[in-house]
C-alpha cells in the first residue's frame, strides 16, 4: 500500500480521525450453500445406497456445524481510528489505521481507499489489525481526501460476518510546494516608513542622496568632516551627508480559483481531476505560496484574497505570523462552482504591488488586472495554464484548443501593452519564474 508523490498536511497531520460502531452479526452465505450442499449429498446418498456420498457429505456437515456451534453471542461493539503523518524525507504522506475487535471476531476484512480513489482489499486477523500502515503520494495540494476505509467483521471461521461499515474518512489541507525566489519586482513608490528598501524620503538608513548644509533637525553623527574642511566657507559652516529612508514593500496576491484544469485539454470539462498530474490551480497555489513567504522573509509586507469568493481580504502585514495567516489561506483555495463576476476591482492599498495568479481562460482576471493598473498599481500577471499537447487531440479539438490559445494570448499581450508585467510559473524552455521576477525586479518604470 505504498506510492510515491509530495505531500504537505495543512492541518495537524497527526490529528486522529475516528468511528465507532455496533454492527449485528449475519451469517455467511457460503454456511447456508453449505448446510444445502451437505444435507442433499447424505439424502441422495441414503437413497441410492451409495455411501461414498455419505462420506463426502459428512466433513461438510460436521463443518457446518462447528461454525454454527460457534456463533457470536454477544453484538460487537467496533473502534476504528486512522492517523495520518505529515510529509516524510521521500515526499510522502504516512498513515496508520488501528481496529479495536471485540473477543468474538477472527479477523477483519478492509477496503482502503487512497485519495478517494485508489483501493485495496485485505483480509487480516486480530494482531495484524491492530497495526495496518502504508504511505500515500500525493500530487495535489488544497483540501483533499487522504485515506478512507470500509471494513467487516469475520467470526467463526468466516461463518459469520458483519454488514459493511464504513470507517474514518480522513480529509486533510495539503500545504503547496515552494520554491525559493531571491530578486522579487517591487512597487512603483514605497510607502512603508522601515523596511529594506530605498524610498524617494529623504532619512536615515538608505542609499546616499545629497550633501547639504547642516540645518536644525540634523544628527550630528551625520557631519561629513571632509566635505566640510573643503566647502566651508565661513566659521560654523557644516555640511552633512543626506540619505534617503528605508521603506518595507506591500504586496497583495490575488489568486483566481475558479479554473482547475489540468494538462488534457479532453479532461476540462470533467468535474474530477487527473489523479497523476498537476492541475493548474495547484500550480496557482505554488506560485502564491512562494510570492508570499518570498516577499515575507524580505521584511515586507503581503496580503491575499481568493478572487474566485466574496471573502475579505486578508489585510497586509509581515512577520511569521502573518505567513502563518497566509499560507494555510492560499492552501485552502479550491474551485467554488460558478463564477464571480465583480462589478469592481476589491479595494488594495495605495502604494501596492498586485500579483493576479489565474489561468486568464476569460476576462474576469484580466479585467481587474487592467482596473488596479490603471489605478496606479504596478500588476504581475502570473499564468499558470499548463501546456497542453495537441498531437493526439482530434482535428475539431485542435481547432478549439487553437482558438482559446489565440484569445488567451490575446489577453496576455493586451495586459503587457498596458504596463503589466507577465510571467508563466510553468517553465518553459529552460525559463523559469525566479529568473523572470528577476528580469522584471531589475526594471523599475514608473506609472504611465
Amino acid at each position: 500500500m505504498t506510492e510515491s508523490g509530495s505531500a504537505a498536511s495543512g492541518r495537524r497531520a497527526d490529528a486522529l480521525d475516528a468511528t465507532s460502531a455496533e454492527p449485528r452479526w449475519v451469517t455467511n452465505r457460503g454456511l447456508i450453500f453449505g448446510v444445502i450442499v451437505g444435507a442433499g449429498l447424505a439424502g441422495v446418498g441414503l437413497l441410492l445406497s451409495r455411501p461414498e456420498l455419505v462420506l463426502v457429505a459428512a466433513p461438510i456437515l460436521v463443518a457446518v456445524v462447528w461454525t454454527l456451534a460457534r456463533r457470536p453471542k454477544t453484538l460487537p461493539r467496533v473502534e476504528v481510528g486512522t492517523l495520518v503523518g505529515s510529509r516524510s524525507s521521500t515526499d510522502t504522506v504516512s498513515y496508520h489505521v488501528s481496529f479495536q475487535l471485540p473477543d468474538d471476531s477472527d479477523g477483519i476484512a478492509v477496503r482502503l481507499y487512497a485519495r478517494g480513489r485508489e483501493r485495496w482489499e485485505v483480509v487480516v486477523d486480530r494482531a495484524t489489525a491492530t497495526r495496518l500502515a502504508g504511505e500515500i503520494g500525493i500530487v495535489h495540494s488544497g483540501p483533499q481526501e487522504i485515506v478512507r476505509v470500509d471494513y467487516e467483521l469475520l467470526a467463526a471461521d468466516g461463518g459469520y460476518l458483519t454488514v459493511p461499515l464504513p470507517g474514518p474518512r480522513s480529509r486533510r489541507v495539503i500545504s503547496p510546494k515552494t520554491v525559493s525566489l531571491r530578486r522579487l519586482p517591487l512597487p512603483f513608490r514605497m510607502l512603508g516608513l522601515a523596511g529594506g528598501h530605498s524610498s524617494a524620503r529623504p532619512g536615515d538608513g538608505g542609499e546616499f542622496r545629497d550633501i547639504s548644509q547642516f540645518a536644525p533637525g540634523d544628527r550630528l553623527r551625520r557631519i561629513d568632516w571632509k566635505v566640510t574642511v573643503r566647502r566651508a566657507q565661513a566659521p560654523g559652516d557644516l555640511y552633512v551627508r543626506r540619505s534617503f529612508a528605508t521603506a518595507d514593500a506591500t504586496a497583495l496576491i490575488m489568486l483566481d480559483a475558479r479554473d482547475d484544469v489540468a494538462e488534457l485539454v479532453t479532461n476540462w470539462n470533467s468535474s474530477t481531476t487527473t489523479l497523476d498530474q498537476p492541475t493548474s490551480l495547484d500550480i496557482a497555489r505554488d506560485a502564491a505560496a512562494s510570492i508570499a513567504t518570498a516577499y515575507i522573509k524580505s521584511g515586507d509586507r503581503v496580503g491575499f484574497q481568493d478572487l474566485s469568493s466574496l471573502g475579505r481580504i486578508i489585510a497586509p502585514g509581515g512577520g511569521t505570523r502573518q505567513l502563518h495567516r497566509v499560507l494555510p489561506a492560499i492552501a485552502r483555495t479550491a474551485p467554488k462552482g460558478a463564477p464571480v463576476r465583480r462589478l469592481r476591482a476589491p479595494l488594495i492599498p495605495a502604494g501596492a504591488i498586485v500579483y493576479v495568479i489565474s489561468t486568464f481562460l476569460d476576462d474576469e482576471s484580466a479585467r481587474m488586472a487592467e482596473l488596479w493598473r490603471v489605478a496606479g498599481h504596478r500588476v504581475v500577471a502570473v499564468d499558470t495554464l499548463i501546456p497542453t499537447p495537441t498531437a493526439k487531440l482530434a482535428p475539431a479539438q485542435r481547432a478549439a484548443v487553437r482558438i482559446i490559445s489565440m484569445e488567451r494570448q490575446d489577453r496576455l499581450s493586451a495586459l503587457s501593452s498596458l504596463g503589466i508585467d507577465v510571467i508563466h510559473w510553468t517553465s518553459q524552455d529552460g525559463v523559469t519564474p525566479e529568473s523572470q521576477l528577476s528580469v522584471h525586479a531589475r526594471i523599475s518604470r514608473g506609472p504611465r
